[in-house]
């Protein structure tokens, strides 16, 4: 590409923050969805004892989940020799899916042994 010598690393880049930004927002709709039920103490947002604090302000499980997530959405798209070619092209909805669904897991697993939810 003579006229556009950056079109190949800017598509690479595109593909990154696509692979990663799908399941990022799967965990942040099932948080939002289905593990607060529509419900966010705001006040608890700028506490520094409040319940969005996790551990030193890092959600380790959601971590797990969009990392997860990304790793299927980036890596499906090479597997379209085994796969049906629309795998690859649909790889970002299957990082929602699969992200959203592994921390479901994973925050449901941390709530049955005692951590708590928002109440507004």
């Amino acid at each position: 590409y003579p006229f556009a010598p950056w079109e190949g690393s800017a598509a690479h880049f595109v593909g990154i923050i696509g692979a990663t930004m799908g399941p990022i927002f799967g965990v942040m709709m099932v948080d939002y969805y289905l593990i607060r039920k529509s419900e966010v103490d705001v006040e608890a947002l700028y506490r520094e004892d409040g319940e969005f604090r996790f551990q030193s302000g890092w959600h380790v499980n959601a971590f797990i989940a969009a990392g997860i997530g990304a790793i299927f959405s980036s890596i499906l798209p090479n597997f379209t020799n085994w796969l049906p070619s629309w795998w690859g092209v649909y790889g970002w909805f299957f990082g929602v899916a699969i992200a959203g669904a592994v921390y479901y897991v994973l925050r449901s697993m941390a709530l049955g042994a005692g951590a708590k939810v928002a109440k507004a």
